[in-house]
């Protein structure tokens, strides 16, 4: 096609090469939004992989050593339980209140004070009676397992993530081929050229799902280590509480 300028010289013009600037401009916008969309996904998946990591430290130093910990044995009158002295007639001297300290009770993790507190308070509704094991048993157990279901939970997370960076990887290759490339014919009028354009974005977008993937085998494998160590520390807390 021919134009004719300001300067009133006439000038041919490439609607061909005007294209293919734009398209090659289109494919340029398309890796930038998929780079950047990657980037975002793989930030999102090292702070769930961090914050993940961080309870599996607490859950494998969640139970102290057994010779820090010790019980306290007191009369009903030195905890000054006005309820429980009406109660007993006023002979409290005979009823002993069992209480388990740690004696780095500040060092020790919230989740460890948790499980004491439940432990002493059942101890002191259980005053004057045999301590049932079980019941301390089913408290330790139970908030073992609210950990152990969060990390069980929060591991495979940036393998979705990384999964669902591909997917959308794939969707934008392939709206960018139906828009620019004349509808989805074009992947049967040039099969060759509409693959290769739509797996050089989608190979950008796997690294999102290999991030994925070695991050979850990473918080998997940690995730065994620590639950076995848990696991002996449980039963060594349990063995403290027999003895």
């Amino acid at each position: 096609r021919v134009v004719l300028e300001d300067n009133g010289k006439w000038r041919i013009v490439d609607k061909a090469k005007n294209r293919n600037k734009i398209i090659e401009l289109v494919e340029f916008m398309d890796y930038v939004i998929i780079v950047g969309l990657v980037i975002v996904l793989v930030c999102v998946q090292f702070k769930v992989f961090l914050n993940n990591c961080k309870l599996i430290k607490e859950v494998e130093n969640l139970f102290p050593l057994s010779n820090t910990l010790f019980v306290l044995q007191n009369s009903l009158k030195d905890n000054a339980l006005i309820d429980d002295i009406h109660e007993t007639g006023g002979n409290v001297e005979s009823i002993k209140v069992f209480k388990i300290v740690s004696a780095d009770l500040d060092k020790n993790s919230s989740e460890f004070r948790k499980i004491l507190d439940s432990i002493n308070n059942y101890l002191q509704k259980n005053k004057g009676a045999v301590s049932d094991f079980m019941l301390i048993k089913d408290i330790v157990e139970r908030n073992c397992d609210s950990k152990e279901e969060e990390i069980t939970i929060q591991t495979p997370i940036p393998l979705y993530i990384g999964l669902m960076g591909t997917m959308l990887g794939i969707i934008i290759g392939i709206g960018r081929i139906a828009i620019m490339g004349g509808g989805f014919s074009a992947f049967i009028d040039n099969p060759q050229q509409a693959i290769g354009e739509l797996m050089g974005g989608v190979a950008i977008a796997m690294l999102a799902s290999l991030t994925g993937i070695l991050l979850t085998t990473i918080s998997s494998w940690k995730s065994k280590t620590s639950k076995n160590k848990l696991e002996a520390d449980k039963n060594g807390f349990y063995s403290w509480i027999q003895a």
